[in-house]
């Protein structure tokens, strides 16, 4: 064989290796949700949010994923987002990828069947059908009180399950700081920081409905 044809061989098989390395679309094994509520009793406002946590497989590794997008049957509600913003979380060698604060863009989130659509840079996409329901009503709200007195607070609640999760100062959660709460008591939020003071929110995790509560943003002054 000529070297000429030799080398066009060669240049051939390694074509095709490459190409076959990117052609293998994204695959949805399992996903993770949980309706989260945000109440920010000063301002009488009440948001959704959601965490969305999906496994996925890709061949060339999650480098290779590229955006989610969440659209309800509809169509009136679309929420896109791409991997610089979402987080990797991995149990032994599966991997998760999502986000604990998915808004919706400026979308409201409604109960009702979506799709979920995983795409790779090369524009290869799986999708799976999610039936989102179970976020805090009116009357949930009310089951909670929260006041302010001087330096302490109280969480007047028929559930236990509340936590205290102080925020960084651009804002995103100090997550590894998530300590439980006493409930129907006073409580001091200058012992849950570091600084004496801060910005943090109350949480409650209802683990028999699989929802939260996200209460805030407060924001404590030391005293000193």
């Amino acid at each position: 064989m000529k070297r000429s044809a030799r080398a066009g061989v060669l240049l051939l098989i390694l074509f095709l290796t490459v190409l076959g390395c990117t052609n293998n679309p994204p695959v949805i094994r399992d996903i993770w949700w949980m309706p989260v509520t945000v109440e920010n009793r000063a301002q009488g406002t009440v948001r959704r949010e959601l965490m969305l946590y999906v496994q996925v497989e890709d061949g060339e590794g999650p480098a290779d994923l590229a955006e989610m997008r969440l659209e309800n049957t509809g169509g009136d509600i679309f929420w896109k987002a791409d991997s610089s913003v979402w987080k990797e979380r991995r149990e032994g060698d599966v991997l998760w990828v999502g986000s604990s604060s998915f808004s919706g863009g400026g979308d409201t989130l409604t109960e009702g069947s979506y799709r979920l659509t995983v795409e790779d840079k090369g524009g290869r996409t799986d999708e799976i059908p999610l039936e989102l329901t179970g976020w805090y009503g009116e009357e949930d709200l009310s089951r909670h009180r929260i006041s302010e007195e001087g330096d302490t607070m109280t969480i007047s609640s028929s559930g236990g399950g509340w936590f205290f999760l102080p925020l960084w100062e651009n804002g995103t959660p100090e997550e590894g700081k998530l300590r439980s709460l006493p409930v129907n008591r006073p409580f001091t939020p200058g012992d849950y920081l570091s600084d004496g003071g801060g910005t943090f929110y109350l949480l409650l995790f209802e683990r028999n409905r699989m929802a939260l509560l996200k209460e805030g943003p407060y924001t404590y002054l030391s005293a000193e």
